[in-house]
């Protein structure tokens, strides 16, 4: 497919429509998946895990929170069940949850063999930390792998790896608060990813209490602290390890007044812990913190008091305004961050967003400022030390409270969200090319950020303006990620919306709305909804007809990505009909030498081959790479695809000895200019075997077919089209040595 690039009358050529029946050099290469072949390992005994498994250091131990899950769980007789025993913890936000599970880790990680704990506050973590266990248990490595991986073959193949084990192990999916309702934009199926084994034990932190129907075991509430609880950790956190009686009397009001909730309570010893002057007399702290409650419900929506609670809200405004004295660029930096996906913030954001010349983000959000890695490692330290975010050691990242996350966004009012969607979107466009050739899991964490971004900038940019050319033009650049990652269901909403937009702000006809168009089918293509690709392509190609004319290139490069898609529906005929006119056009217009033309000429001898014309396919073939040959060169990869079709043609009107002869210098250019494990020389080796058992040298045909699907295996996955094609090309040269007796 073609694909059109914004505000331009230009477009990307980056699909060439090739022989489909072979593995071939120019194919576009898709994503990588799973290895079905791989050894797993015999036994695992440690720890999965973005953050280090115990609890913060000023945990206060809830005795009796703790005593209800080590009874509905842990001291349950091993195996009591057919199936994995799943406890929910569940209770309102910042009530505590998640640190009375790492409290319950710490106390017995002896008795599980391994612990596996999994962000489930939205699919794509989910995914993330799934495709992550799935290459520690079937200890893979990394650099075999050059996209993204199938997830439910992840999935499946981790939750295959417990069966019949006969020990201990504990899951636990923490945050599992969007399991209700299929159209919130963070749903996840929960259900899906629950591994199932009576010898796995599965904890839930979920604020949902609907997360109860999932298991027969009693739910383990939590609510508010005990009052001794609460002043306890108000009095580490705010570092009091003596308090005076007097102390005492301002620590009981204070945990009173805040409603002995642990968040809103550890918020405020932080803040107290911060400010030297509640240090010396904590008297201060309560008129404080009214005057300031009152100033907030005067100001702020009411809904907002609702889904927080005054006294988490008053606390975080009490903590903001201080920060905002002290500090302000660290409250831009915080409203930045909550657009991000909270729970894996990079820590070399300071160094990989700073480097050399100042990106834009950082000129949009610091105007006329110089800002250092120094100074972002200090916004860092701030947020720390008020509790607003924590640092993952382990993980070396950062993360942000769910509602701390959500708080920070909301504050801002629709303008400032706008705002900071912008830079935000500017900031992830940095991100994308910093790991453009990283490895699939850096670049699956950067798509984490991109999806959490965009539910955020949809939201806010969901009314018409005039003034969102800009986010939309940013969020293409995105989407082209999304794409080269692999992450096409995504891709498709991203489209959908920059194409809504478009239509919205400049109407049905405009060159923008158009483009849109063309990009959303060319999307619902990769994820196999060619009826409405194919609808909207055929309304493309219309408009651009009716406004752009017959024989513009926009016009034409529809008419290509129509016949591509009437190809993948089976309407040859049709398909072959519009790829002559396009290359009648291009010759016209362009010239017989112009890329586009050689393009469409390509295009054109592979669908004349499927529907049997092999003469003529195999004249056009030659004509392609002659002119290839003259106007790229030898070792061009157009000229290499060209060789690459024309051997296969070749091969099927039975000229095997120039195939094969053909086919053999591939290889080696190949090998010489992309290397060895490259998927183009693999599919040239495959190529080169499919056509030597034509001719009968089985087993030289058998030593590169092995060959080739091993390495194409674990280059790009057991489930790649390239993968099937080549084993079914190994199948029939086995079938075939067996017949003849030459089976090695």
């Amino acid at each position: 497919m073609e694909r059109s690039l914004p505000a331009t009358g230009h477009y990307i050529q980056d699909i060439h429509i090739n022989d489909r029946a072979r593995v071939h050099i120019g194919d576009q290469i898709g994503c990588t998946t799973i290895n079905s072949k791989v050894t797993p390992l015999l036994d695992f005994d440690g720890v999965y895990a973005h953050n280090a498994l115990a609890p913060v250091s000023t945990y206060v131990d809830r005795v009796d929170l703790r005593s209800q899950l080590e009874t509905h769980l842990h001291n349950r007789i091993a195996h009591a069940s057919r199936s994995s025993q799943i406890e929910v913890v569940h209770g309102i936000g910042g009530a505590g949850k998640t640190q009375l599970v790492l409290d319950y880790i710490q106390r017995h990680r002896q008795d599980y063999s391994a612990v596996f704990w999994i962000e489930a506050g939205s699919r794509e973590s989910i995914e993330r930390d799934y495709i992550q266990i799935y290459i520690l248990l079937y200890n893979l490595h990394l650099e075999a792998a050059q996209g993204a991986i199938e997830v439910h073959n992840a999935v499946a193949a981790v939750k295959r790896w417990f069966y019949g084990r006969g020990k201990r192990w504990l899951f636990v999916f923490d945050s599992a608060d969007a399991i209700r309702e299929p159209n919130d934009p963070f749903y996840v199926d929960l259900r899906r990813f629950l591994p199932d084994d009576p010898s796995i034990h599965v904890i839930l932190t979920t604020r949902d209490r609907c997360a109860q129907d999932m298991t027969e075991l009693p739910a383990v509430i939590v609510e508010e602290m005990t009052r001794g609880e609460a002043v306890t950790l108000f009095q580490k956190q705010a570092m009091i390890l003596a308090p005076t009686s007097q102390q005492e009397g301002h620590i009981g009001a204070i945990v009173q007044e805040l409603g002995y909730l642990a968040l809103a309570i550890t918020l405020a010893g932080s803040y107290v812990a911060a400010t030297p002057r509640l240090q010396r007399d904590l008297a201060y702290y309560l008129p404080e913190y009214r005057e300031r409650r009152r100033e907030l419900l005067t100001q702020r929506p009411l809904w907002l008091v609702h889904q927080y609670g005054e006294s988490v809200l008053t606390t975080w405004e009490t903590t903001f305004r201080t920060i905002e004295r002290q500090h302000p660029q660290v409250c831009h930096f915080l409203a930045l961050l909550s657009f991000l996906n909270r729970d894996d913030i990079p820590a070399d954001f300071p160094t990989v967003l700073v480097n050399g010349e100042a990106p834009m983000w950082v000129g949009a959000l610091f105007p006329g400022q110089r800002i250092t890695q120094y100074d972002i490692e200090a916004f860092f330290r701030t947020l720390i030390n008020f509790s607003l975010i924590k640092y993952r050691g382990d993980q070396n990242s950062y993360a942000m409270h769910s509602l701390v996350q959500t708080w920070a966004y909301d504050r801002l009012v629709e303008d400032q969200q706008k705002s900071y969607g912008c830079i935000c979107a500017v900031l992830l466009q940095v991100m994308t090319k910093t790991v453009q050739d990283a490895n699939p899991l850096v670049r699956a964490r950067t798509v984490t950020h991109i999806v959490s971004s965009f539910h955020k900038i949809s939201q806010c940019f969901k009314s018409a303006s005039v003034d969102d050319n800009v986010i939309v033009y940013l969020l293409y650049g995105l989407a082209r990620f999304l794409d080269s990652c692999g992450q096409f269901k995504d891709e498709v909403v991203m489209e959908r919306f920059i194409y809504q937009k478009h239509r919205s702000g400049h109407g049905d006809d405009h060159p923008d709305t158009l483009m849109s168009m063309n990009n959303l089918a060319a999307t619902l293509r990769e994820v196999g909804e060619l009826q409405e690709a194919l609808s909207i392509q055929r309304a493309v190609l219309e408009k651009r007809q009716q406004i752009l004319g017959e024989d513009h290139p926009d016009t034409l490069m529809s008419m290509g990505n129509l016949a591509a898609m009437l190809g993948d529906v089976g309407e040859l005929q049709e398909a072959l009909s519009i790829q002559r006119a396009v290359l009648e056009k291009r010759q016209q217009i362009l010239g017989e030498d112009h890329p586009d033309t050689l393009m469409s000429m390509n295009n054109l001898a592979a669908t004349l081959r499927e529907v049997g014309e092999l003469q003529e396919s195999l004249s056009m073939k030659r004509a392609v790479l002659e002119k290839h040959q003259q106007v790229r060169g030898e070792d061009h990869p157009d000229t290499l695809m060209s060789m690459n079709n024309l051997a296969n043609t070749l091969g099927d009107v039975g000229e095997l000895q120039e195939a094969l002869s053909i086919q053999r210098v591939i290889l080696e250019k190949c090998k010489q200019i992309l290397g060895e494990d490259h998927p183009n020389t693999l599919g040239s080796m495959s190529n080169l075997a499919n056509t030597l058992g034509d001719a009968g040298e089985l087993q030289e045909a058998l030593s590169i077919q092995r060959e080739a699907v091993r390495k194409l295996t674990e280059v790009l996955g057991v489930k790649h089209p390239f993968t099937i094609k080549a084993e079914k090309c190994l199948l029939w040269i086995e079938q075939l040595s067996t017949d003849t007796g030459q089976m090695q």
